[in-house]
């Protein structure tokens, strides 16, 4: 490992697993020391243990990323325990399948709140910290940022607007030396997907692994967009789906 984010933090939402558990270990092996954020606080714990085994810095921050409260507490308390935020990886998101038929408005607006909300409460809050030391921000997307999918109403809305929103935030930070970028994944073998795979009846072992991306793949994008060796990307996304295009 180059060590190239030795002496900067990296706080990842959703950190517990998943996406945001690989990307957490793969920062806190490229030298950062790593706030893992969930609202799950034995998942982050988990995870925040193996980095430690490992050799590595994290501490663990139990968070509803859609509550404003809980968010600006949870980010006063990793400035007090690491002192300073230089990545912020807005990861945190849920994917309840229902069409826009079968939805209700409270699911409808949960989803929402956790999947688009977040990105811009964490943001805001972190935004100060960030534009001390010119850190920058990744969000996670996804091919549903760009098509639709079946069953993936609000997911599918909040996740277009996650890539617009990265997209206003790149033009409107570029002043503060402030980068945004987002990674938009394709289906990723992760606990999340897992379970819905089971739940619709298919089993992982007989799918096209050539189709689906591991944790590891999105992590290195993210470290790509963080790597401030890339200075002049913002305002970006990049597709990490296996294929040429999912249009």
């Amino acid at each position: 490992m180059t060590q190239r984010f030795s002496g900067k933090v990296a706080l990842i939402t959703g950190g517990g697993s998943g996406i945001g558990a690989e990307t957490s270990c793969m920062f806190a092996a490229e030298g950062a020391a790593v706030a893992v954020v969930d609202i799950d606080a034995e998942a982050a714990e988990h995870v925040a243990d193996a980095i430690r085994s490992a050799g590595g810095t994290a501490e663990t921050f139990q968070c509803d990323v859609s509550d404003w409260t809980c968010v600006s507490l949870m980010i006063d308390r990793v400035v007090a325990r690491l002192r300073r935020i230089d990545v912020l990886f807005n990861n945190a998101g849920i994917a309840p399948r229902a069409s826009v038929e079968e939805m209700t408005p409270e699911l409808w607006h949960h989803v929402l709140a956790v999947d688009l909300d977040s990105v811009f409460l964490v943001t805001k809050a972190a935004l100060p910290h960030l534009k001390a030391v010119r850190g920058c921000i990744v969000n996670t997307g996804s091919q549903c940022s760009i098509a639709g999918y079946p069953r993936l109403a609000a997911y599918t809305a909040a996740k277009a607007g996650v890539l617009m929103l990265t997209k206003q935030m790149a033009a409107e930070f570029r002043p503060l030396g402030v980068r945004v970028n987002a990674v938009l994944p394709g289906v990723v073998a992760t606990p999340l997907q897992m379970r819905a795979w089971k739940e619709e009846g298919k089993n992982y072992e007989t799918m096209d692994k050539s189709r689906i991306q591991q944790p590891a793949d999105i992590a290195r994008a993210v470290l790509f967009f963080a790597d401030s060796a890339n200075s002049q990307v913002s305002g970006n996304f990049l597709a990490v789906n296996g294929v040429c295009s999912f249009l």
